[in-house]
């Protein structure tokens, strides 16, 4: 730290401010939402969203403190009038962003047991419990360990896992800092393979279910003048939806992590920070709920417009058909909805469709005439 100058430590003291100030705002809104929501409630993504998110408060809420904490003896900190004690105070709940990166797996298993192995709503409450415990267990035990060792001390522009106080191999405060230091980094790393895996998996299921139903299906989307209002477009399904959320999330989970590991490990391989990487990382560590938030808001955005009633989408008609119920009509069959499956038609315009494929069916006969 003392390499740098001092515009460099005015700006890793400020930055992790305003992205901690966000990312606390980001998070208050997911779980104000959630709580007062009884049809969010009901749903096990939602609390676990909720969950994560309040533990994300916390550690935000640390990191917006900054160099406050840190002791004020180490004068080359800027800003720092903290003592021991608020140090291994703002450590400890800064220590919450491991809960965080467990509750992202936790809810990277949960999309691929729904959408692969279609777990029901019961069955997956069962592991629900699991998957809130673990991230408080783990927050709660290594809190008490790591105190125990005097193991929060100044991290650089913040109050984390490090040593402090250290003459040679001896250190006063965090003698044991350095294995605390890589089994967390190592359990944030683990996290992230393990949604890594969970997404993949779920891509190749949404994936072997597209080239299915192209393999089984017909689908004819109608635009004509005869129909009004038509349009050529292919709803996406609820599964492709939640894939793409789940991903959404990933990719907030990766944000939030990865320089901070990178810039970790080329610390104690050179000993010392590059400072635009020690800088990113104080700005994206913090910044989980702000991530969050923007794939939380996506998601109601899209189911608002679904259920407003302000400027309405224009009537569109999309028919769906499979090669048996086609034959059937153009053969001059009545189509029989009990029989033929795969046939949505709007109520309104189902006569006009049906008058369409008649006269597709003769023209085709006098062509052959």
């Amino acid at each position: 730290m003392s390499s740098f100058n001092n515009s460099q430590l005015v700006a890793l003291a400020i930055a992790p401010k305003c992205s901690a100030f966000l990312s606390i705002l980001g998070s208050s809104y997911i779980i104000v939402k959630i709580v007062t929501s009884k049809s969010r409630r009901k749903r096990v993504h939602q609390r676990l969203l909720a969950g994560m998110s309040i533990l994300d408060a916390f550690q935000s809420l640390a990191h917006f403190f900054s160099t406050w904490p840190i002791p004020a003896e180490d004068t080359y900190v800027k800003y720092a009038i903290g003592n021991n004690k608020t140090c291994s105070a703002q450590g400890f709940f800064i220590n919450f962003n491991v809960g965080v990166a467990l509750y992202h797996a936790s809810l990277s298993v949960y999309y691929l047991l729904v959408i692969k192995y279609k777990f029901q709503h019961k069955r997956i409450q069962k592991i629900e419990m699991v998957m809130h415990t673990l991230p408080v267990f783990y927050i709660i035990v290594s809190g008490i360990f790591i105190l125990m060792d005097d193991s929060f001390n100044n991290s650089g522009f913040f109050c984390w896992i490090a040593s402090s106080r250290c003459e040679g191999d001896a250190c006063l405060r965090g003698r044991n800092a350095m294995t605390f230091l890589w089994i967390v980094l190592g359990l944030a790393s683990l996290c992230m393979l393990i949604a890594s895996i969970c997404i993949f998996l779920l891509w190749l299921t949404i994936r072997k279910q597209e080239l299915g139903n192209r393999n089984r299906n017909i689908r004819f989307h109608i635009e004509s003048r005869n129909v009004p209002g038509a349009q050529n477009t292919r709803p996406r399904s609820y599964l492709q939806d939640s894939a793409r959320q789940s991903v959404m999330f990933l990719g907030a989970f990766f944000m939030s992590w990865t320089i901070p590991i990178i810039d970790r490990i080329l610390f104690h391989i050179y000993g010392y920070h590059i400072f635009v990487l020690y800088l990113a990382s104080g700005i994206l560590h913090p910044l989980q709920g702000a991530f969050n938030i923007l794939v939380f808001m996506r998601k109601s955005t899209k189911r608002e417009r679904k259920t407003t009633n302000e400027d309405p989408p224009e009537p569109r008609f999309n028919l769906r058909l499979s090669f048996t119920s086609m034959i059937s009509i153009l053969s001059g069959n009545k189509l029989n909805a009990s029989n033929q499956h795969m046939a949505v038609f709007q109520d309104t315009q189902l006569n006009e469709c049906v008058t369409i494929l008649e006269e597709g069916h003769n023209q085709l006969n006098n062509d052959k005439k």
